[in-house]
């Protein structure tokens, strides 16, 4: 809990609740758990879990990849031809750790 309970109104919440909810209190204990506060308001921040999402890209660099070195099928063509060089470490790392 907050150090500065007077103005912190979970604390004062909770203390004027505990006279009714006597039978089912079962104490507390200390945490470790540090929570942010905001330095304007002195507001906690509480953390809000997100859902993650990703894209697996390996398809999709292999055929950028292959759309650059097919000898035969080249649909895409770097110019200045030292940059295919460039193209194959980016999509190598899309490729090969994805």
């Amino acid at each position: 809990m907050c150090n500065d309970t007077h103005n912190n109104w979970a604390f004062i919440s909770l203390f004027h609740l505990l006279p009714f909810i006597e039978g089912l209190y079962r104490g507390s204990e200390d945490n470790e758990m540090h929570l942010g506060v905001c330095s304007r308001s002195r507001d906690v921040i509480e953390p809000i879990l997100k859902p993650q999402w990703y894209v697996i890209c390996n398809d999709i660099a292999k055929e950028a990849l292959h759309a650059v070195t097919d000898e035969e099928n080249r649909r895409v063509e770097i110019i200045p031809k030292q940059y295919v060089a460039d193209w194959k470490r980016c999509l190598y790392f899309f490729y090969k750790f994805l």
